[in-house]
C-alpha cells in the first residue's frame, strides 16, 4: 500500500504495505528546492509523466519526486515581503557612496518584492560594492536563494553573520540553504538557533521537521509538524505531514484525524486521500479506502501510487479482476512493484 510524499523542504513523500514500512506516503518537504534529497525521499506533488517515464521501484523508504508549487508558498512569501521591508539606517548617512548604495538598495528590494530576482541581485550587488552593509548582504542572500543558488546565498549569509553574529534572519537563511544542500546538521543548527529569537516562525518549524524525517526520527517530526500547526494553522500540508508521521509511528487513529482535518482544509488534495486510505487499508477498511483512492484518481488519473492501493482495496473487497486492472495501470505509470502483485494475483 502507498501513501502520498513530504521537503521542506524544505520537503515534504512514500509507499506503505500493509505494515507503516511500506506504502504509497508522501514525504514531507521543507521548501522550493527541486533538488532530490541524498536519501530515497520523495518530495511531494509531481505528476508522473505517463507511461514513458522511467519505472519508479518502491522501496521501505520514501520515493523521489518533484516538490510542488505549493510546498514553497509559505516560504516565498516570506522572502518577498523581506526583500520588500525598506533598509533599517543604522545612523546618519556620511558620504555619497553610502547614499547611493541605499538608493540601489531600495531598488533592488522593490524588484525583489516584484518577483524579478535577477534585476534585485544587480541591484544589490552595486548598493554592496558602493558601501557594503550587513541588510545588503542578507537581501541578496535571500534572493540567490530564491533562485535556487545556495552556494552563492550561503557565501554572502556567512559575510554578513561574520558582521552579525546574532542575526536571526541571516541563520534562519542559512539554515534553509544548507538543507537544501543537504547538510543537515548545519541546517539543524542554524534554525534552532534562529529559533531563540523568533520562537514563532513557522517555515524553521517546518525545516526542522523535514530534518528530523530525514534522520528517521519520525517522533521529532512530528512534534515540529505540531508546533508549524500551533504557529500556523493554515501552512501547506502540515496536517497531512503531521498524519504521515503518525501513520509511520503506528497511530493510524491519529494519523486519520489529521488526514481529515488536512482534507476539510483543501478538500481536493490528492495526497491526503491518498494517504488516508492507506490508513483504512491497514485497518482493513477496504470501502472506505475504496472510496478515498475513487477520489484522488478522479482528481488525478495519472496517480500511480493510488492505483496502485486502489487495487489492493479492491482485493480486499473480493474483485480480483478490478485489482488487477489498476495494478497493470499503476504498472503503466510507472510504479515497478505493481509487477510483483501482478504476478501473485492475475496470471493465473
Amino acid at each position: 500500500m502507498r501513501i502520498l510524499k513530504l521537503f521542506v523542504a524544505v520537503t515534504l513523500l512514500c509507499i506503505i504495505s500493509l505494515s507503516p514500512v511500506h506504502a504509497g506516503m508522501q514525504n514531507p518537504q521543507a521548501g522550493s528546492s527541486g533538488k532530490k534529497p541524498s536519501e530515497n525521499t520523495q518530495n511531494p506533488g509531481q505528476k508522473p509523466t505517463g507511461g514513458n517515464q522511467q519505472k519508479q521501484k518502491s522501496t521501505s523508504s520514501p520515493q523521489k519526486r518533484k516538490p510542488a508549487n505549493t510546498q514553497d508558498k509559505e516560504l516565498r512569501k516570506y522572502a518577498k515581503e523581506e526583500l520588500g521591508k525598506p533598509a533599517q539606517p543604522t545612523g546618519a548617512i556620511k558620504d555619497t557612496n553610502e547614499l547611493k548604495a541605499m538608493d540601489f538598495f531600495v531598488a533592488g528590494s522593490v524588484k525583489g518584492k516584484q518577483g524579478d530576482y535577477k534585476g534585485a541581485i544587480e541591484e544589490y550587488t552595486k548598493s554592496i560594492n558602493k558601501f557594503r552593509t550587513t541588510d545588503a548582504l542578507i537581501k541578496r542572500g535571500y534572493t540567490y536563494m530564491l533562485l535556487e543558488n545556495y552556494q552563492l546565498a550561503i557565501k554572502d549569509l556567512n559575510e554578513a553573520l561574520d558582521n552579525d553574529s546574532a542575526s536571526t534572519k541571516a541563520l534562519f537563511a542559512r539554515g534553509m540553504c544548507r538543507f537544501e544542500m543537504r547538510d543537515l546538521a548545519g541546517a539543524e543548527k542554524d534554525l534552532k538557533e534562529s529559533l531563540k529569537k523568533d520562537s514563532a516562525n513557522a517555515i524553521s518549524y517546518n525545516y526542522l521537521a523535514a530534518v528530523a524525517f530525514l534522520n528517521r526520527d519520525y517522533n521529532g517530526a512530528k512534534e515540529y509538524y505540531t508546533l508549524v500547526i500551533k504557529y500556523n494553522p493554515d501552512y501547506p500540508d502540515a496536517y497531512n505531514y503531521r498524519g504521515m508521521m503518525k501513520h509511520y509511528l503506528g497511530d493510524l487513529k491519529g494519523a486519520i484525524e489529521d488526514y481529515d482535518e488536512a482534507l476539510k482544509k483543501t478538500p481536493e488534495n490528492t495526497g491526503a486521500l491518498n494517504n488516508r486510505g492507506a490508513a483504512k487499508l491497514l485497518q482493513n477498511q477496504y470501502q472506505g479506502a475504496l472510496d478515498d483512492f475513487n477520489k484522488a484518481i478522479q482528481l488525478k488519473d495519472d496517480y500511480n501510487d493510488a492505483y496502485f492501493n486502489r487495487g489492493k482495496a479492491k482485493l480486499g473487497l473480493g474483485d480480483t479482476a478490478g485489482a488487477c486492472e489498476d495494478w497493470h495501470k499503476a504498472l503503466y505509470l510507472g510504479l515497478e512493484d505493481s509487477a510483483k502483485l501482478i504476478e501473485k494475483h492475475c496470471q493465473k
